[in-house]
């Protein structure tokens, strides 16, 4: 009988490691809402930081429209190898309305952001953005996948 009961708590602990492992492991990890938002971040602050580096803001604003278009691709390309490269894959991706939700909200913040920029702008006698609106507008817009993603790091207890 004693026997027995080892070996159920040997077989317990195996199961809750490979659990851990599959949660740790999995695409529910947490990694990739936490880079689509930093690639959106990055790209935003961009529009903020080029054209003020640049010799002329006209390439400052072409390097901006280059690193807007680079990102998400390399994002795109380093999620699809993240996915198809990871040990544990289930069927289903816990959270698929995630990226639709927020990609309505995207738009809304990018639109209002930009008219509430090109606003105060107009209010101030200014003929572009006021420094840091780009920045604060990546800010707000990658803010929603920064906590989804960090939440389930934590969930996962990678995160402290």
């Amino acid at each position: 009988m004693d026997n027995e009961a080892r070996q159920a708590r040997a077989a317990l602990q195996q199961i809750a490691e490979a659990e851990a492992a599959a949660r740790r492991h999995g695409q529910n990890n947490g990694v990739i809402p936490l880079v689509w938002g930093l690639t959106v971040f990055t790209a935003l602050l961009g529009f903020d930081v080029l054209p003020r580096l640049a010799a002329d803001p006209d390439l400052g604003l072409l390097l901006a429209a280059g690193l807007l278009s680079v990102l998400p691709v390399g994002a795109g390309a380093w999620t699809n190898t993240y996915r198809r490269r990871l040990p544990v894959q289930p069927r289903a991706v816990e959270r698929p309305r995630l990226y639709f939700w927020w990609g309505l909200y995207h738009a809304a913040v990018v639109c209002g952001g930009m008219g509430i920029g090109f606003a105060l702008a107009h209010v101030l006698g200014r003929r572009c953005f006021l420094p840091g609106t780009m920045t604060l507008i990546g800010l707000v817009d990658a803010a929603p996948l920064l906590y989804v993603g960090w939440q389930q790091r934590k969930a996962q207890g990678v995160a402290r």
